[in-house]
């Protein structure tokens, strides 16, 4: 009788946590307006580039978002403010408690614990990151890593050689 008991109460269990899982799915992401507010380990799980800005997605270890179009010919740094969809939900940084200089050794460290050089190139150091990709989105997301850590190393210099 209590094996019975058991096993009904351990099969409850494993259901209501398959409940929580699906709920967690169908609910949108959060999005943080401050990268510092994401929880390590921190993962880019996209990016791409139309011509001189670079859209790009980095999460949490708890899920949180924070997306981002970064301008490289001006610097430019625009937010996703919610899960809408629309490019008006990307309004420009309020850099409240972070600088640029925060972001870049945030996006520099994240994509140097997710990549290796491979010559020019970037490869990610565990395939499976972005085995649900097609090629050519992988390419692409790899290709944009690579121009999004250069703009950080390039910022992480100057603000190093930058009088105090």
């Amino acid at each position: 009788m209590k094996a019975k008991l058991l096993l009904l109460a351990l099969c409850c269990v494993c259901y209501a946590n398959s409940l929580v899982a699906v709920a967690a799915e169908d609910r949108p992401p959060t999005f943080v307006n401050n990268p510092k507010l994401l929880k390590s380990p921190i993962t880019l799980v996209r990016a791409r580039m139309i011509a001189e800005t670079t859209t790009a997605t980095l999460q949490d270890t708890n899920g949180a978002r924070f997306e981002f179009n970064l301008s490289s010919a001006n610097n430019q740094l625009l937010v996703r403010s919610g899960a809408v969809p629309e490019m008006s939900a990307f309004p420009p940084a309020a850099f409240v408690g972070w600088n640029l200089d925060d972001f870049a050794m945030i996006l520099q460290e994240t994509i140097k614990r997710q990549f290796e050089s491979e010559g020019k190139h970037l490869r990610p150091k565990n395939p499976q990151d972005f085995a649900q990709m097609d090629d050519a989105t992988a390419h692409f997301t790899y290709n944009a890593a690579k121009r999004l850590l250069t703009w950080a190393e390039s910022r992480q210099h100057r603000a190093g050689t930058s009088p105090k």
